[in-house]
């Protein structure tokens, strides 16, 4: 529950629901974090792949069509009902399997709670942009190696909602923050951390050797 109060005289102004306020925020901070590196550019209107037909793709699709002007819809879930009513709902096409998205799809949204990956780079070609959900609860895990191998030379990478730190290396709670490290650090990519609000961070990195993977991932 999230409750809104008046900074005049305390007075409780609202309730709010705070799965609903989470799903818009995370859902269209995904859209936004598409369109930016997608654009300008072929991605444009190219057609768009859904892999995980749940709320946070509904509002990822909502947000990247009010955004930019988006070609055909692919949509791909374990439960084909799903997928079938996620496509009646936004005018797309069912899809059989996560590849058969990437086959087709210029822009890739993955909002699902896999614990295995749906992806590899085989699956994956030049100028692709693949836009994922991050670990966010006991039993997923980022895997930043493979995340790197999927990038081309030059290919852009952008992970949010990283907590900024005063000290080198980074720390969250008072431990050294491995993973942020390890993409700043890596020797395959140009990388820097950018402030995005007062509370959170960015780390942006591009692809300096000759790896293979998509134009841009974002998570």
């Amino acid at each position: 529950m999230v409750c809104l109060f008046s900074g005049v005289d305390g007075a409780l102004l609202a309730l709010l629901d705070s799965a609903t306020v989470t799903a818009w925020r995370t859902g269209l901070a995904a859209a936004l974090g598409t369109h930016l590196p997608a654009s300008p550019g072929p991605s444009s209107g190219a057609t768009v792949g859904v892999i995980g037909a749940g709320a946070q793709a509904d509002l990822m699709v909502r947000g990247l069509r009010t955004l930019r002007s988006c070609g055909p819809l692919l949509v791909h879930d374990l439960h084909p009902e799903r997928a079938a009513a996620f496509a009646a709902r936004h005018d797309g096409h069912v899809v059989t399997s996560p590849q058969a998205v990437a086959a087709e799809a210029g822009i890739v949204l993955l909002a699902t709670s896999s614990r295995t990956p749906l992806l590899h780079l085989a699956d994956t070609r030049p100028g692709q942009h693949l836009t994922t959900l991050g670990a966010d609860e006991p039993g997923k895990r980022d895997a930043p190696d493979r995340v790197i191998d999927l990038l081309f030379p030059g290919g852009l990478l952008v992970l949010n909602d990283f907590t900024p730190s005063p000290d080198w290396p980074p720390r969250f709670k008072g431990a050294v923050d491995h993973l942020r490290l390890h993409y700043l650090t890596h020797p395959s990519l140009d990388a820097t951390e950018v402030l995005t609000t007062p509370d959170s961070s960015a780390v942006v990195a591009a692809r300096r050797d000759r790896g293979q993977g998509p134009a841009a991932l974002s998570s």
